[in-house]
């Protein structure tokens, strides 16, 4: 992999950032590091200072390190709370921002050991260090009893990246290729029951509003079960069916954002993000909580 993927970004620049983050806002938490060099790669997660009487948002980015508009959205919005004040007013936050830390310097979906970290969250025991230390904080979550009522794992398609990956997929798995077209407006996969289809449906309407190009502008049966640029999830060994499983009752989604540039952060797309997370709070938060 390491022949195949050169390295293009730095991570060191998030590190920064991330330790950057005020203390009187925001508990820093480092959960081990990559062996291949812990140096190089420690492992973060940032979450708000935590209140009792809030429920908790949990979100996550970067599991496929080419995604990289996910993490750059999620950095910036502990940066600066004003971007999503009903967020932070309403909810603790706990976020991964970046989970893929090899591959985001590299560019590539899978990690060192060519592994697909996002299919690495089934019933068995993690096979990647990188699946490991996400559990490890979602059992910090259920230890500590948040009420954690809601989860985003933030990914993106990309229409010439995603068309070379899946080849990789069919060579490295030895599974056939996927022949369905990649997919090139954006939508949320959820959980096939009315509780997700009501709040995606809230998110989608709220990314429509600031220019998103959804699937079938969002009214469209894409696929068995699914409308309104909401698509069903299938697997269960995603990091958002994993939520599901663990956080129980909790709306869980992995939301799907196509970026115009495949090479650089991606303003519309960070814009999306933050449309679909807007949607989020306005049909989770308590009653009457966001006017108070």
């Amino acid at each position: 992999m390491a022949q195949q993927y050169p390295q293009v970004r730095d991570y060191s620049g998030i590190i920064d950032r991330i330790t950057a983050l005020p203390s009187s806002l925001y508990d820093i938490t480092q959960h081990g590091a990559l062996t291949i060099d812990p140096n190089r790669y420690p492992l973060f997660s940032v979450s708000t200072k935590f209140n009792v009487n809030k429920p908790t948002i949990f979100l996550s980015a970067l599991n496929h390190g080419h995604e990289i508009n996910g993490g750059e959205a999620l950095i910036r919005l502990f940066e600066c709370q004003n971007t999503l004040p009903d967020l932070f007013d309403t909810f603790n936050v706990v976020a991964i921002p970046y989970i893929n830390l090899w591959g985001y310097e590299h560019d590539t979906r899978r990690n060192s050991n060519a592994i697909d970290i996002n299919r690495d969250f089934g019933d068995a025991a993690p096979e990647t260090e990188e699946a490991a230390f996400v559990q490890d904080v979602i059992n910090d979550l259920k230890a500590r009893n948040d009420n954690v009522v809601a989860f985003c794992d933030m990914h993106e398609t990309y229409t010439i990246k995603d068309t070379a990956f899946r080849q990789e997929t069919a060579e490295l798995d030895g599974t056939p290729l996927n022949q369905t077209p990649v997919a090139t407006q954006s939508h949320i996969m959820i959980a096939n029951d009315n509780h997700h289809r009501n709040i995606g449906k809230t998110m989608i309407e709220e990314m429509l509003e600031y220019g998103a190009d959804i699937i079938g502008n969002g009214k469209q049966v894409v696929a068995s079960g699914s409308k309104n640029g909401l698509v069903i999830s299938q697997s269960d060994v995603t990091l958002r069916a994993f939520c599901q499983r663990s956080f129980v009752g909790a709306a869980c989604f992995s939301s799907e954002i196509v970026p115009k540039d495949e090479n650089n952060i991606d303003e519309q797309a960070v814009t999306e993000f933050y449309a679909m997370l807007s949607g989020m709070v306005k049909a989770i938060a308590p009653t009457n909580s966001l006017n108070n």
